[in-house]
């Protein structure tokens, strides 16, 4: 990857956006973290992104599932169903470790599904594999 990486976190609670914000600055790798509260304006600025708006479209979205406005289901079946965003790579980060959760996110096409950490540690260090794994992703979540 020629350009720094852009990375896109969708999550209703701000306290979680300015914690990923911190752990992916220990992580190391430069990257552009954009934090999204409104998840029902992701699509939006997706589309506007893909059209060449000037800023690349991410190049990893991590997606919380439970949102109050729009659920993260709706927000990946939004962006597996447009052409200029079927594409992108999509990890859902949430505190469910429901296996009908996990099923529901292989079946709506999300490329891995990882549980939020609870340390800031722990955090840091999933945050880690998932900016070394950025554009290896495969659509296939363990059930």
């Amino acid at each position: 990857m020629n350009r720094t990486p852009e990375i896109m976190y969708v999550d209703d609670n701000l306290a979680d956006l300015a914690l990923v914000q911190c752990a992916l600055e220990e992580v190391g790798t430069e990257v552009h973290y954009h934090p999204m509260a409104d998840s029902a304006a992701v699509c939006d600025c997706l589309l506007t992104m893909a059209e060449g708006c000037g800023v690349p479209p991410p190049d990893l979205i991590l997606l919380d599932l439970n949102m109050p406005r729009v659920s993260g289901l709706d927000v990946l079946d939004c962006i597996r169903h447009h052409e200029r965003t079927h594409d992108l790579s999509v990890v859902m980060m949430t505190t469910s470790n429901r296996s009908e959760d996990r099923q529901a996110c292989r079946l709506h096409g999300a490329d891995d599904y990882v549980v939020k950490p609870t340390s800031y540690q722990d955090l840091v260090d999933m945050l880690r594999k998932l900016v070394e794994r950025m554009g290896t992703f495969d659509r296939v979540v363990q059930p």
